[in-house]
């Protein structure tokens, strides 16, 4: 029981939510936070629950839109990782879900 008291206390300051701008679904999680927050996590190495809220979303998108399919097909987690640093530095006002979904419009050019 400690331990999951433990676990809540820890992961309660970094756990967030935000509306889309239309109001119609909440973001969850690592993805509430802003592209600034992404950009100091990737440069000090600590991207780690960044990149799997990333994976989450983008397993959602396999899941409930291609069938299973995978939109990341041939893009290996670096590459990933790069790219979602690399619109989160020039946009660190957006959310790191702004960002993801950047980078699914961008896979859907592939």
């Amino acid at each position: 029981m400690k331990k999951i008291i433990l676990i809540i206390a820890l992961t309660l300051p970094v756990v967030g939510f935000s509306a889309d701008s239309q109001g119609k679904f909440i973001t969850l999680g690592h993805g509430a936070n802003s592209c600034g927050k992404v950009v100091q996590a990737y440069q000090k190495d600590d991207f780690l629950f960044y990149g799997s809220w990333v994976n989450g979303y983008l397993t959602a998108i396999n899941q409930f839109l291609y069938s299973g399919q995978d939109i990341m097909k041939g893009v290996d987690i670096a590459g990933r990782d790069l790219w979602i640093y690399n619109y989160c530095s020039k946009n660190p006002l957006n959310t790191l879900r702004d960002a993801t979904t950047a980078l699914y419009r961008e896979l859907l050019t592939r």
